[in-house]
């Protein structure tokens, strides 16, 4: 069995963000699988990984064990004053070159202190 963390640090690199993966498999012992990065960049200040959100998507048909991947959803609340929320997956792989950006939200209808921003901060309870 694999276990995945995430880990955001919404201050580093000058408060642009960083957001780290790291899985377990079986023995406990845990090793860094990368970063995620978005596609587009980042711009100064935006918060990156100030919230972060990760799931498992079971695709198995059969009771022989869990099939899928993982799921995570990356809060910048602070991107060009807007928010901007990024979601990956990865196959059930190790390496940080199984996780691929499949999302990149935000909103063309933004005010400072809205719910868009204060949803990239809290991110959601179900990816």
């Amino acid at each position: 069995n694999t276990a995945v963390a995430v880990v955001g640090t919404e201050f580093a690199n000058k408060k642009i963000g960083r957001v780290f993966v790291f899985s377990s498999i079986d023995d406990g012992a845990w090793t860094s699988m990368g970063e995620l990065t978005p596609k587009l960049g980042l711009s100064s200040n935006a918060h990156y990984g100030a919230s972060v959100a990760i799931e498992f998507v079971d695709t198995s048909a059969s009771a022989g064990g869990p099939d899928g991947f993982f799921r995570v959803a990356v809060g910048a609340p602070q991107y060009l004053s807007k928010g901007r929320a990024y979601v990956f997956e990865s196959n059930n792989s190790t390496s940080a070159a199984a996780w691929t950006e499949v999302a990149s939200l935000e909103s063309d209808n933004v005010a400072t202190g809205d719910f868009f921003r204060r949803f990239c901060r809290a991110l959601w309870s179900v990816v």
